[in-house]
């Protein structure tokens, strides 16, 4: 989900950087629908492919994405070449993105969790 909501609160689990409306996931759902899920309650139904690749871009690689970068993936998703949540999947899997997200760190250390009061 950092793809969407970004890595600055990796380490707060107890829910406080949700956004409002947030709501309970079946289980069993798969990763499309969580991310469709995501791109939804960010970018609003049908959001340009250009904006859908700024927030990926940003979220991942934690500057503004070129314009270049722009053009090329937001049209793939403005003709439905591929989906918002096709690429969102893309970079959820690419190595920044563990990168950003300490997956080695987890691994060796957990995760703490916050109680909240």
């Amino acid at each position: 989900m950092s793809t969407f909501f970004g890595t600055d609160d990796k380490d707060t689990i107890d829910g406080s950087n949700l956004p409002d409306g947030t709501v309970k996931i079946d289980p069993k759902a798969g990763d499309d629908t969580l991310i469709n899920l995501a791109s939804n309650a960010i970018l609003g139904a049908n959001p340009k492919g250009s904006d859908v690749v700024a927030l990926l871009y940003k979220n991942a690689a934690g500057s503004e994405a070129p314009q270049a970068v722009l053009d090329e993936y937001g049209v793939l998703i403005d003709s439905g070449a591929t989906t918002a949540s096709q690429l969102a999947m893309s970079v959820a899997e690419h190595s920044i993105n563990a990168t950003n997200l300490d997956l080695v760190g987890l691994a060796q250390n957990g995760v703490e969790y916050v109680l909240s009061a």
